[in-house]
C-alpha cells in the first residue's frame, strides 16, 4: 500500500503519462499501423492495469464479494437469481469472468470496455486534439469506475450512444441505452435526450430547454416528496427499489463538490457562444453540464442520488477540453490550457485526497485473503 502521498503522485504520473503518450501517438503520420495499434495499446494500458489491480474504492469490496459468489453459481442459479431484464448484462458478464476464478480479470475487464468506449467516443469528437480531454477523462470521470464500477460502464456506453444523437439514428440510440440499462437502470433516463437535438443541428429553442431545466430542479429540490410517493409500492426489480428507498437515510450530505460543479458551469456559460462557433455539438454538451449542475443539487438531500448526473457530466469533458479554442493568441490559449488541468487535477485532489471521498487514497493492491 503507497502513502496518501504517494498514492495521490502514482495517479498523477499514470493519467499524466498515459494522457501524453496518446497524444504523441494521435499527432502520428503513420495512423492504423501496427506501430501506432501497440503504442495506443500500451498507453491504454497503464490505467486500465492500475483499475485492476486495485483493492481500494468504497464499493470494491461488494465487488469483488458479488463476484466471488455468482463465479460459484451454476449457470441455471444465475438466469434465476435475475429479477428484471435491467441490470442483467452485470450478473451474466460477472459470470462469464468467473471461468477465470480472478478478482484482478474481473476489475480489469470491466475497466478496459469502460476506457475504451469513453476513448473512441471522445476520439470520435476530438480527432487527433486527443491529449488533453483524455487527461480530463482520466480525473474526472475514469477514476470514479474504481468506485461506482456498474455505472460508469453504463455511462461509457451512453457516451458512444451520444454521436447517434447527432446521426438522427434513433434506433441505435435505444439500442445503446437499453444495452447500458443492462449494467445500470438509471441509465434509462438518457432516452429523452434524443429528442433535445433537431435535425437542423440545433438545440430546441430555449423556453423548452430552460422548462426542462426547472422540471429537474424542482425535482431534485424535493427529492424527498417525489420518491416518497413510491414508498409503499414494491418493484420486483431490486435496483428500482433501492431508487424508491433513497430517502431512508437520514444522515447529513455536505454535497461539497457541487460548489465546483457550479463553478464548472459558470466558466461553461461563459464560454459558450464560442463554445458553439467551434462544434455546433458543443451547445449540446454545455446543456448537458448545466443539467449535470441542477442534479447535483440532490446530494445536498441524499448522495447516492446524484449519481445521476454522471451521464450527463460526461459531457464536461468535451466542453472544457475545447475552452482553449476559444481564444486567438498563443498565450492565453496555454494559460486556458493549464487552467482546465489545473481544474481537473485540483477537483481529484480536493475530492480523493483531502476529503478521501470514495476511499480511493492510498492507493491498495492487496487483496482480502478471501478474494485470492
Amino acid at each position: 500500500m503507497f502513502s496518501e502521498f504517494n498514492s495521490w503522485l502514482f495517479y498523477l504520473g499514470i493519467f499524466s503519462g498515459s494522457s501524453y503518450l496518446l497524444g504523441l501517438i494521435s499527432q502520428s503520420q503513420k495512423k492504423k499501423t501496427f506501430f501506432y495499434v501497440v503504442m495506443t495499446t500500451m498507453a491504454l494500458a497503464l490505467p486500465i492495469l492500475m483499475a485492476a489491480y486495485r483493492s481500494c474504492g468504497t464499493d470494491s469490496l461488494t465487488y469483488m464479494s458479488s463476484y466471488m459468489r455468482i463465479s460459484r453459481m451454476s449457470w441455471a442459479d444465475v438466469w434465476e437469481s435475475i429479477d428484471s431484464f435491467f441490470e442483467s448484462g452485470h450478473r451474466l458478464f460477472v459470470k462469464f469472468l468467473g471461468v477465470f476464478h480472478s478478482v484482478r480479470i474481473y476489475f480489469g475487464a470491466y475497466a478496459a470496455i469502460t476506457l475504451i468506449c469513453l476513448f473512441v467516443a471522445t476520439k470520435y469528437y476530438k480527432g487527433t486534439a486527443i491529449a488533453l480531454p483524455m487527461f480530463l477523462l482520466y480525473f474526472l470521470l475514469f477514476i470514479s469506475s474504481f468506485n461506482g464500477m456498474r455505472q460508469n460502464f453504463a455511462a461509457a456506453i451512453v457516451a458512444l450512444a451520444f454521436k447517434y444523437i447527432f446521426k438522427r439514428d434513433f434506433v441505435k440510440y435505444v439500442l445503446l441505452i437499453i444495452l447500458a440499462t443492462m449494467f445500470h437502470t438509471s441509465a434509462l433516463l438518457m432516452v429523452f435526450l434524443y429528442f433535445l437535438w433537431q435535425k437542423e443541428d440545433k438545440l430546441l429553442p430555449w423556453p423548452i430547454l430552460f422548462f426542462i431545466m426547472l422540471v429537474f430542479t424542482i425535482v431534485c429540490l424535493n427529492l424527498d416528496s417525489v420518491l416518497g410517493a413510491f414508498a409503499d409500492h414494491q418493484f420486483e426489480s431490486d435496483s428500482l427499489q433501492r431508487y424508491v428507498n433513497y430517502t431512508d437515510n437520514t444522515f447529513e450530505a455536505k454535497n461539497r463538490d457541487f460548489y465546483l460543479k457550479l463553478l464548472v458551469a459558470g466558466v461553461v456559460a461563459w464560454h459558450h457562444p464560442r463554445l458553439a462557433k467551434i462544434d455546433k455539438r458543443n451547445s449540446f454538451f454545455a446543456y448537458l453540464v448545466y443539467i449535470s449542475t441542477i442534479i447535483g443539487l440532490a446530494g445536498f438531500i441524499n448522495p447516492t442520488a446524484k449519481r445521476f448526473a454522471l451521464y450527463f457530466s460526461i459531457a464536461s469533458v468535451w466542453v472544457l477540453a475545447d475552452i482553449p479554442k476559444c481564444y486567438k493568441d498563443h498565450h492565453s490559449i496555454w494559460v486556458a490550457r493549464l487552467l482546465v488541468m489545473l481544474y481537473a487535477v485540483a477537483r481529484f485532489t480536493i475530492v480523493a485526497y483531502v476529503l478521501g471521498q470514495s476511499h480511493l487514497i492510498p492507493y491498495i493492491w492487496i487483496l482480502p485473503s478471501w478474494a485470492q
